[in-house]
C-alpha cells in the first residue's frame, strides 16, 4: 500500500494576504492511498 500526502492548490475566494493563502494551502492535505501488488 502506498500512501502519499499531496497538497491541493485551491484558489481562495477572498485573498487578503499571501500568508493566509499559503497557510490554507499548507493546511489542506489529502492522503492518497493506492493498492500496489508490488512491494
Amino acid at each position: 500500500m502506498v500512501c502519499e500526502t499531496q497538497t491541493i492548490s485551491l484558489t481562495p475566494w477572498s485573498v487578503s494576504s499571501q500568508t493566509e493563502s499559503k497557510n490554507k494551502l499548507i493546511k489542506t492535505f489529502i492522503p492518497i492511498c493506492e493498492d500496489t501488488d508490488q512491494g
